[in-house]
């Protein structure tokens, strides 16, 4: 039997002496900001009483939750979303907005946890790409080195036209997701109001240091530094490879030759993609090539990318220089001889 018929089964009667919305909201409050675990758990068991009427209730304790701000209310949410997941992108869009970057150890765990939710809401088709979207975007304010095992799991357990739906969203579009606040709309009716402009994420999608700033940055170039990771490259689809491949290529110079061109990351991408590496090497500037091309991305490239790179050695250093004429010389033939 489906379990929201279970439920309707087993729906309880009203009380008349329970709490109001108002005075229960209230409770909720108070026990979250005096982090107080017996009252937590009195007013989760009201909550969730409510949630099993099923219809407008549902929606009364979805309301109740979204507008408390502790990190207290957490597990209350996962647990409501569990049940009823048409409310996820919601509330992941409102984890956004109101934890921001806090470093609090239950925002980081809530955080992780949304994530993994969200995956598996995911692969039951039940929720939409731009929610889980926005359940990475969350994962990573102040991400942390050691939520990278996390990220890697949740790519890898995407289907391809999710992860090409992430790297299109979240490389290559500002986040639309501001600050909110909730504001008493027309009729008293509380609504949530974002409140300044939005900014850009950029390519700090891969991020995995624990500085908070470069989520927050206007500038995609800048948010680059430290971010790309060969285990998370490598969690991706081929298809979607080709998709971030072509998206690093497109920065500039100088982190393509500091951050992309380096052969833990050439490795994880797939010697398959040496060439079209190699037409970017090309169109660099002479300096920042010299720094791109170290005798370990020489020796991944292969002998049909140094003949490729052969235009622009000149400007390698003297044993990548050397390495490169070594491997490539001319075949000795009938046509050798000194003079024209």
């Amino acid at each position: 039997m489906p379990q929201e018929i279970q439920r309707l089964a087993k729906r309880p009667r009203l009380q008349s002496n329970e709490l109001g919305q108002e005075e229960l909201r209230m409770m909720l409050h108070n026990a979250a900001t005096m982090k107080d675990v017996e009252s937590l758990q009195y007013v989760g068991q009201h909550l969730r009483q409510r949630s099993r009427r099923g219809g407008s209730w549902v929606d009364r304790v979805a309301d109740i939750l979204r507008r408390e701000e502790s990190s207290a209310v957490i597990p209350f949410v996962l647990d409501f979303l569990t049940a009823h997941p048409r409310y996820y992108g919601q509330f992941v869009r409102l984890c956004c907005s109101v934890f921001g970057c806090s470093s609090e150890v239950e925002v980081r765990l809530g955080r992780v946890a949304m994530m993994d939710l969200g995956v598996k809401l995911a692969a039951g088709r039940t929720i939409r790409k731009d929610d889980i979207v926005c359940a990475f975007r969350l994962l990573l304010k102040d991400f942390h080195r050691r939520m990278l095992s996390t990220l890697i799991s949740c790519i890898r357990d995407l289907d391809v036209a999710v992860q090409l739906h992430v790297i299109g969203k979240v490389l290559r579009e500002e986040c639309k997701y501001g600050q909110h606040a909730w504001k008493a709309g027309p009729g008293g009716k509380v609504e949530l109001v974002k409140t300044v402009s939005s900014s850009r994420l950029g390519f700090g999608f891969f991020g995995c240091n624990a500085s908070p700033a470069n989520w927050s940055t206007e500038n995609a170039q800048t948010a680059t530094a430290h971010t790309l990771h060969a285990d998370v490259i490598g969690a991706f689809a081929a298809e979607a490879k080709v998709a971030l491949l072509k998206r690093a290529l497109e920065l500039d110079d100088e982190i393509v030759a500091a951050k992309v061109l380096k052969e833990p990351i050439l490795r994880a991408f797939g010697k398959s993609h040496s060439l079209t590496v190699c037409e970017r090497i090309l169109k660099m500037e002479l300096r920042c090539a010299r720094l791109a091309v170290t005798p370990e991305v020489l020796k991944f490239f292969g002998r049909l990318g140094m003949r490729k790179l052969l235009p622009v050695a000149c400007a390698f250093a003297p044993a990548v220089k050397s390495m490169f004429f070594k491997r490539t010389a001319p075949e000795v033939g009938d046509d050798s001889d000194d003079g024209f």
